[in-house]
């Protein structure tokens, strides 16, 4: 099977989600905080692992309202534009 570059994301949440989860326990005893600071952490560890290899990285310029590439010495290479 090829490898594809892109991927789509759908993500649905139900309205009375939050209120569902408040105080969820998730597997091994992890609450939803629990998870979710897992989950932080391995991503930057993940971007960490992408600049220390030389790849750029994707990220939003809140300022500007603008996608843009961060490249391991700092550059920014705007996207489209």
């Amino acid at each position: 099977m090829p490898v594809q570059d892109d991927v789509l994301v759908t993500v649905c949440m139900d309205e009375d989600l939050e209120d569902r989860t408040e105080n969820a326990v998730l597997m091994d005893g992890h609450t939803l905080d629990d998870i979710t600071d897992i989950f932080r952490a391995a991503v930057r560890d993940e971007i960490a692992a992408h600049q220390r290899n030389g790849h750029p990285v994707a990220r939003y310029d809140e300022e500007s309202k603008r996608a843009y590439l961060e490249y391991p010495d700092g550059k920014r290479e705007y996207v489209n534009g």
